[in-house]
C-alpha cells in the first residue's frame, strides 16, 4: 500500500506527494507506552506533508491530529487473526519487553481467542473516531472504492494493482523459531476456534464482510 501512495498529488496540482511506512516508529511506540501523549503526538505532527502508513495510531487514547485526514483498512478477519497468530501477537515472552506489543489491551482468554478481539478493538475504536474505514481487498484493483479511499485522503487515485500478500516474512520467521504458537487457515481451525471467531468476531465481520459466514475467506 505504501509503494502505491508514494508519489500520488492531490487534485489539480503536480505536486508529489510522499508515502511512508511506520516512520519514527521506535520513538512512537516508546513514546505511547510511557503513556507521553504529548510527545507521540508531537512526533506524528512532525513527519511533515506526508501520507503516513501506521498501525501503531491506533493506540492512541483519542483520535490523534483530528484536523489531518485519516482512514482505517479493514483485512478479513479470518486471515488477520491467522497472521496475528504467526506474528506473534499475544506471545507472553515477547510482551515483557519494549515491544509494540504491550500496547495491546490485555483480554482474558486464550492466545487466539485475545487476537480475535483485538481485530474487533480495532475497527470499533474506529468507529468511536469516527474514521472512514475500507476493506482492503476492495483496493487491490482500480475501483469506485479506491476512487472514494483516495478522496477521503485528498490525493488522486494511484493506478496498478496491489500485491495481496505481506512480503516482510521476517517476523514470522522470528516467531516460528521461537516456537510461537501458529494458527492455520479458517478451514482448518478445530471447531472451537471457529465458535470462538464466531461468537467474538461474527457482528463485526457482518458489517464489513456480509455474506461471510457462506463463503470462503479470500486467499
Amino acid at each position: 500500500m505504501t509503494a502505491a501512495l508514494n508519489h500520488t498529488s492531490r487534485p489539480g496540482q503536480n505536486d508529489q506527494i510522499k508515502a511512508q511506512h511506520e516512520t519514527r516508529s521506535r520513538s512512537l511506540v516508546a513514546a505511547l507506552l510511557n503513556g507521553n501523549i504529548a510527545g507521540a503526538t508531537r512526533i506524528v505532527a512532525e513527519l511533515g506533508p506526508i501520507l503516513e502508513v501506521s498501525p501503531y495510531l491506533i493506540f492512541f487514547p483519542e483520535r490523534p491530529l483530528p484536523s489531518v485526514p485519516m482512514v482505517g483498512l479493514v483485512r478479513d478477519g479470518r486471515g488477520t487473526v491467522r497472521s496475528g497468530m504467526r506474528d506473534g501477537w499475544y506471545f507472553g515472552g515477547h510482551r515483557e519487553h519494549r515491544h509494540w506489543s504491550r500496547l495491546q489491551p490485555e483480554f482474558s482468554g486464550s492466545r487466539f481467542e485475545n487476537c480475535c478481539r483485538f481485530w474487533v478493538w480495532c475497527y470499533e475504536r474506529l468507529e468511536a473516531w469516527g474514521v472512514p474505514t475500507f476493506r482492503l481487498e476492495d483496493l487491490y484493483a482500480p475501483s469506485e472504492e479506491r476512487e472514494r479511499f483516495c478522496a477521503e485522503l485528498g490525493i488522486q487515485p494511484f493506478k496498478g494493482t496491489l500485491p495481496r500478500r505481506n512480503r516482510d516474512l521476517a517476523g514470522k520467521i522470528r516467531f516460528r523459531a521461537l516456537g510461537v504458537e501458529q494458527t492455520r487457515d479458517f478451514s482448518e481451525w478445530s471447531p472451537a476456534e471457529q465458535k470462538a471467531f464466531r461468537e467474538i468476531a461474527g457482528p463485526t465481520m457482518d458489517n464489513f464482510y456480509p455474506g461471510w459466514r457462506r463463503a470462503e475467506p479470500p486467499g
